[in-house]
């Protein structure tokens, strides 16, 4: 009996051993760059952006909008130090104009981050509120007036989800992968309308910046910075057998 009873436990061992090895078995790239990850309906989707640094993908059912992006020489999620000086990690942003045109709409148009600050980790929000009046005191007391585009503070109310995951494919590469999934109704669209995006993301370490639209600064920018002019126009399809609530669970 106590050798059958061994016997069973190093079965159940060896089974518990193959089961584990098998869900842990990496993808290839090539794996990667048809099917995407996390369940994210690669062969559905729209892509944005396709080159050696990055890839985003976009897709829609009745219900939901999911991006993921794909950062190929991103390896480290490592925090360091931004441009002006702040702690940043990792982050990305999806830029969203409602309407045609090369304006974005103040108190209605969007921005949808993951990971926006090193201390907050899912998916955030930001409402365009249009240009502002700022007052800037300069290192000998003068207060100079200017004008820039703001936003309103970030906001964690979204009913959708995001998140930032790396991945080591089976060539032993580390690849840095963005996902995120938000409800049509925050954004006032169906199907059949038009959206107008534009995916920025950030790394620190290395440092990195890309952005799917085009966009280009001879100085170093942020989300904000990017012209709703460059932002690329997308239809609303109803993609066809997508379960897009069911991601990121």
């Amino acid at each position: 009996m106590k050798k059958m009873f061994l016997h069973t436990i190093k079965f159940s061992s060896f089974l518990l051993f193959v089961f584990v090895a098998y869900g842990q078995n990496p993808l290839s790239i090539s794996e990667l760059k048809t099917n995407g990850t996390s369940g994210f309906p690669q062969r559905n989707a729209k892509v944005l952006i396709d080159d050696q640094h990055l890839r985003v993908s976009i897709v829609n059912d009745s219900n939901y909008l999911a991006v993921q992006a794909i950062i190929w020489k991103d390896n480290d999620n490592q925090l360091g130090k931004n441009s002006v000086g702040q702690i940043s990690g990792d982050y990305s942003t999806l830029l969203v104009s409602t309407e045609n045109g090369n304006k974005r709409n103040p108190d209605v148009d969007r921005s949808y981050s993951v990971n926006p600050l090193p201390h907050l980790s899912g998916l955030y929000y930001s409402t365009y509120s249009g240009k502002r009046k700022f007052i800037k005191t300069l290192a000998d007391g003068t207060k100079v007036t200017y004008e820039a585009e703001a936003t309103s503070p970030l906001k964690s109310d979204s009913k959708g989800r995001g998140n930032i995951e790396y991945v080591v494919v089976e060539e032993g590469q580390r690849i840095r992968i963005d996902t995120m999934l938000i409800p049509l109704a925050e954004l006032n669209k169906k199907v059949a309308d038009n959206l107008r995006v534009c995916y920025f993301v950030s790394s620190s370490s290395p440092a990195l910046k890309f952005n799917s639209c085009g966009y280009q600064s001879k100085k170093d920018y942020f989300d904000q910075d990017i012209l709703a002019r460059y932002y690329q126009k997308i239809a609303l399809e109803n993609a066809p057998s997508t379960e897009l609530n069911k991601l990121l669970p």
